[in-house]
């Protein structure tokens, strides 16, 4: 994947440590029993992982990270629900969010629903026409199929007016949801017939990291676990269906919401992506083989393929999708495309949601053109970045304000004004400030709103997004309290690295990264830091990108800067941030050394 580079000015904070030395020595020390590089093995024992962990880290066991989850609050009480409807075959009725993660959690229910004879019918919103969240037209919906069972997945939570109209047309509600709860969520439990959040508890577990999909996922396991034991449910024509299904087969789906949602990719989530992954390259599923044919995406499926190329993709349905397709709303189309028996109707929803993800890009370069200009007019940038307009597309507020992170690195509200005179917005944050917790805080100005740390939705009238404003730049303020909006980048948890060491380890490093995947928040990739390198030279690549060729003591290597938006010239001195990559295009023209470059991450020109 393609980083985007950045010049910075910012201080960094490079800490002094002879990394060379330390290079000799491990090489001495650890060649023989080492199972990976000295350098990535000093990188993990700083991330705390070292001995008996590195050895769980490197070949992660799903069944021992299960089990270190414990008990789920909800499980058991949605799996008998689960296995119930299993049992006498009734109809069941899902209604999931729009996104990966709630499509996922969907295919996992509908998948193990359908194979066990159940009639199972999924229901999304409308992203550009109704917005995000549960609601009664969705629910009168599924009453109408005469469902008796409702499943509702990716929200729910603080949806207490919403379920217990459910509950009054005589569905049994079960809510399978990870966002955090509001004052609301007590009242949802009383309702509800179960419901499965790892939130709801006061003290902090490890289930806390997981997806919808994942708790989706366990739940199912459990249900078929309990069914297995079922003598009623023992028959010969039964007992062929369990044997033809297998709750593991729904792993990529889990792994794929795993990755879109940024989950942390240690400890289960890390067991599961590694599995998952490995399992969606050869999966016999017809969606997933015609979308990553359509992708172009062959061999070995990484954490960053999902991230950049298959989450897009699936996200781009809901963001332009303006009208049905053929009946079905973004969310229900992609549920189709994931647990169709078709080939055919599989590879042309894989081609229309392809299509709809260009129209994305075309219109994300557009609009971001334009919440730059906003920016830019901001006579000083305040520790949070808000941006409001009304020519933005609904569907990419959230993509907008990311770019907007990686642009300022400061936590980022994209809004646009509607005609009704409310305004809907998404934001994305930076590490350190916690979003949801924010929008929390200013509840009384939302008409509605919730999220994740990192990522967040709200929708306000537009007579209070002054008062929004002004809000939502003290809570951050709050949040960062001493620290300034100018954040020291502090590297000691990476590696300073030499050419001398590239050009003679490179390689070998660069295969020892492939042991550390499935890479992503919480893992990420290892970045090496370089000072006081020679620009020997430029060349300007499509108008957009710059390849440079650099010097230290004698010593030369290339280097990529992605989307670079800065300047540099022979003769300058810099320092970087940057990935270790194979030339894999031109490699057969080099030298075995110069096989190896950087992708450069951030330059700053040194003294």
């Amino acid at each position: 994947m393609r980083t985007q580079a950045r010049a910075v000015n910012r201080e960094w904070d490079l800490r002094e440590t002879n990394f060379s030395k330390q290079l000799r020595l491990f090489r001495a020390r650890q060649r023989k029993t080492s199972k990976i590089h000295p350098l990535l093995a000093e990188l993990l024992k700083k991330r705390g992982i070292k001995g008996r962990r590195l050895r769980e880290f490197l070949k992660p066991s799903l069944s021992a990270e299960q089990k270190k989850l414990g008990t789920i609050e909800g499980i058991r009480e949605a799996a008998e629900v689960f296995k119930k409807a299993l049992r006498s075959r009734q109809k069941i009725a899902v209604i999931s969010d729009f996104d990966v993660d709630g499509i996922c959690s969907a295919v996992i229910l509908k998948r193990t629903a359908e194979a066990f004879g159940c009639k199972c019918t999924v229901f999304s919103p409308e992203r550009l026409k109704k917005g995000y969240g549960l609601s009664k037209s969705l629910i009168k919906k599924a009453a109408a199929e005469g469902a008796k069972t409702l499943f509702i997945l990716d929200m729910g939570s603080n949806d207490y007016q919403e379920i217990a109209f459910a509950k009054s047309l005589g569905l049994e509600v079960v809510v399978i949801d990870h966002h955090k709860k509001t004052k609301e969520a007590e009242k949802v439990r009383g309702v509800a017939k179960a419901v499965v959040n790892p939130h709801f508890s006061k003290e902090h577990l490890p289930s806390q990291t997981l997806c919808s999909a994942a708790l989706a996922w366990l739940m199912v396991q459990k249900a078929t676990t309990l069914l297995r034991r079922d003598k009623r449910f023992n028959k010969a024509k039964q007992r062929g269906q369990r044997r033809a299904f297998q709750v593991s087969s729904l792993l990529p789906y889990t792994a794929l919401a795993t990755v879109a949602d940024v989950m942390p990719l240690l400890g289960f989530n890390r067991a599961v992506v590694k599995r998952g992954l490995n399992m969606l390259k050869r999966s016999s599923h017809l969606g997933l083989r015609a979308l990553l044919s359509t992708l172009n995406i062959r061999g070995d499926i990484k954490a960053a393929d999902v991230s950049f190329k298959i989450a897009p993709v699936i996200n781009a349905a809901s963001r332009m999708m303006r009208e049905k397709y053929k009946g079905k709303t973004a969310g229900e189309l992609v549920v189709e495309l994931f647990t169709t028996s078709k080939k055919g109707e599989a590879q042309r929803i894989s081609n229309f949601l392809l299509g709809l993800n260009l129209q994305r890009k075309e219109e994300e370069r557009k609009q971001l053109r334009r919440c730059i200009s906003l920016v830019s007019k901001q006579r000083k940038l305040s520790p949070v970045i808000v941006v409001v307009d009304n020519s933005f597309s609904a569907g990419i507020l959230g993509i907008l304000a990311a770019r907007l992170v990686d642009k300022y690195k400061r936590p980022s509200f994209v809004i646009k004004k509607g005609r009704n005179g409310l305004c809907v917005g998404s934001a994305r944050g930076i590490d350190g400030i916690d979003l949801a917790r924010a929008i929390r805080g200013l509840s009384h100005l939302l008409e509605r709103g919730g999220g994740h740390k990192k990522a967040a939705g709200f929708t306000l009238k537009e007579s209070k997004l002054r008062a929004f404003k002004k809000g939502i730049e003290k809570a951050v303020r709050e949040q960062l309290r001493e620290r300034s909006s100018r954040a020291i980048a502090t590297f000691s948890d990476e590696i300073r690295i030499r050419v001398a060491d590239i050009l003679e380890d490179g390689k070998k490093i660069i295969e020892d990264i492939q042991k550390l995947e499935p890479l992503g928040y919480g893992n990420k990739e290892p970045e090496f830091y370089l000072e006081g390198l020679e620009v020997l030279g430029t060349k300007v690549i499509n108008g957009r990108h710059l390849r440079v060729w650099l010097r230290e003591d004698n010593l030369c290597i290339y280097g990529n800067l992605w989307f670079f938006d800065g300047e540099l010239k022979a003769g300058d001195k810099v320092n970087l941030k940057a990935h270790l990559r194979l030339n894999k295009r031109h490699r057969e023209y080099l030298p075995e050394q110069q096989a190896v470059e950087l992708e450069i991450v951030e330059c700053q020109k040194s003294a």
